[in-house]
């Protein structure tokens, strides 16, 4: 039979000239076969002429280091007496150079720990004759074999000459209040060997099962969204010839319950004996939102005995079947005098997450403070599933007459990785105002004037330029002869003016001759302007005098 060995190392003072017999042993208090752990709780027991009323205690304990460590040690006693101090914590010591009777010097451990008189004023804890009294709690982690072996005992020597005292001076101490502010301690103690005859529950009389027990796990799973469920195996390693159950919850990661996926509570799962796997199946929830791959855990927890969770949470990974929405902004037409004009930004799908983005103007023929106010890096929320945002613009009236003119609205820097569709809206402005008609007078000049001038008229000014082509065309006049021509060349009426003169050189001749015209032609006017007459006729008055000669009168005489 294999043996785990605990001693307590027992420290007696004799204060006093009478003596107090004491029994010590161990009993044990608990197993739990999951997590390894054995706990013992340490008690004494008055066989002396009356009871004690105890103050404190100092003990030293042994054990084979290879098969266990403590994990735990504990006071029983009330508060006020139970102020435990750990003295000294000595594990793995190596003790193979002494030669005694313990097994294990080579892998020696020792736990020193002692509980103080807190309280000699008002007296010790009675202790009645005859009882077994708990005073501390000490736990241990061991090893699988210790499991394994039902006739495996915990076998403890109490210090005793040529026992412990190869290692260190082999007494327990036991203080006895005695009176106000005074305390004795006992003499004679009766250290108990830990076995089954002298009552201690040393030896396990049930066995944990195989230690090795069978493993359990489960594995992570990739679904699509719209595939309505998913199988998760709940697997063993090896069939068992018992069921296996374990617990078995869904957690929340990013995929929400009742939104994503229909939870699984705290539920009991089975897995038959002969069988390596069961699945778990868990409806998956299908919407119409863009969320990226989103996740939520299976959870194991309490399997029974004959098994041990080696893969405890399994992570499922909802593959999104939308499409990452793409952003647009329209293009838009308004009126001069509307005031103001909205323009929607919008996504092509849902998105689970707010989306934000930038908004700029940018001018194109229309300018800023002159024919709309700008809006410069101004940032807008489309929330959480909706599909638009609206932009609002404010245009200004004026009351010049001006072609329709455009700006830009631009989208930038889009949160949540949508991606641009349509990032520009153009917006049109439809003037309001009366165009300007231009006309063009027809001048009559003589032929020595040199310089003929017609006039250019615009019916009412504009807030800009009015530009324009002009051609003179033949009439009876001829060009180079009568008049220099003007070929193709550009004029303009400045912003704010209704007319400008247009210079034509007319030559003189001495010919004698009749009135001569040629045209002054308009053409290509700005847009922003209409052509009420474009075309003048300029005529040219001769100015030499005719010189005819008379014929000679002949008389007779």
């Amino acid at each position: 039979m294999k043996k785990l060995i605990l001693g307590i190392l027992l420290l007696c003072i004799y204060s006093t000239n009478y003596a107090q017999n004491i029994d010590v042993r161990f009993k044990r208090d608990s197993v739990n076969c999951e997590i390894g752990s054995v706990c013992y709780v340490t008690q004494i027991k008055p066989n002396g002429t009356m009871p004690i009323n105890l103050g404190g205690q100092n003990y030293r304990i042994f054990y084979n280091s290879s098969l266990a460590k403590t994990t735990s040690v504990v006071s029983l006693l009330p508060s006020q007496y139970g102020a435990l101090s750990l003295v000294q914590d000595l594990k793995d010591v190596d003790a193979s150079s002494v030669e005694g009777p313990l097994s294990f010097e080579a892998t020696l451990g020792f736990l020193n720990y002692a509980i103080d008189l807190s309280d000699v004023q008002n007296g010790g804890v009675e202790i009645a004759m005859d009882e077994w009294y708990p005073t501390t709690r000490i736990c241990f982690n061991v090893e699988p074999e210790v499991f394994e072996n039902p006739e495996l005992c915990l076998e403890a020597v109490w210090g005793r000459d040529g026992v412990t005292d190869l290692y260190a001076t082999a007494f327990m101490e036991v203080s006895r209040w005695v009176m106000p502010k005074r305390t004795a301690a006992t003499l004679i103690i009766n250290h108990i060997d830990l076995n089954a005859s002298s009552g201690d529950e040393a030896c396990f009389t049930e066995t944990c099962g195989n230690f090795s027990n069978a493993e359990i796990y489960i594995d992570d799973v990739l679904i699509s969204e719209n595939n309505g469920s998913v199988n998760v195996q709940l697997c063993l390693n090896e069939a068992t010839t018992d069921d296996v159950t374990v617990t078995v919850k869904t957690t929340n990661g990013t995929a929400q319950a009742d939104l994503d996926y229909v939870a699984i509570p705290e539920t009991t799962y089975t897995i038959p004996a002969g069988q390596t796997c069961v699945p778990i199946n868990i409806e998956i929830l299908d919407d119409d939102v863009y969320e990226g791959d989103e996740s939520f855990n299976v959870e194991l927890s309490n399997p029974s005995a004959n098994a041990e969770i080696v893969k405890a949470i399994a992570i499922v990974t909802i593959d999104d079947n939308e499409s990452i929405p793409q952003i647009s902004i329209e293009d838009k037409t308004v009126n001069e005098d509307d005031g103001s004009i909205s323009m929607t930004v919008s996504l092509s799908g849902k998105i689970a997450v707010p989306v934000t983005f930038n908004v700029n103007t940018i001018d194109g023929t229309a300018k800023s403070d002159d024919d709309y106010i700008a809006i410069v890096d101004q940032s807008y929320t489309i929330p959480a599933e909706a599909l638009s945002a609206n932009i609002t613009l404010n245009i200004i009236d004026d009351d010049y007459a001006e072609a329709n003119e455009t700006f830009s609205v631009e989208i930038s820097n889009v949160s949540s990785g949508v991606t641009i569709e349509k990032g520009t809206g153009i917006v049109t402005i439809v003037d309001n105002d009366v165009r300007p008609s231009l006309s063009i007078n027809d001048p009559i000049v003589m032929e020595q004037v040199g310089i003929a001038y017609v006039v250019v008229t615009l019916s009412s000014a504009s807030n800009q330029n009015t530009e324009f082509k002009v051609n003179t065309a033949d009439g009876t006049a001829v060009e180079g002869v009568d008049y220099v021509g003007i070929d193709d060349e550009t004029f303009t009426i400045p912003a704010g003016q209704t007319f400008i003169n247009i210079p034509v050189a007319i030559i003189d001749d001495n010919i004698v001759e009749p009135a001569k015209t040629f045209e002054i032609i308009v053409s290509n006017a700005s847009a922003h302007i209409e052509i009420d007459k474009g075309v003048s006729v300029i005529t040219i008055l001769d100015d030499d005098e005719s010189c005819a000669a008379k014929a000679p009168v002949l008389r007779k005489n």
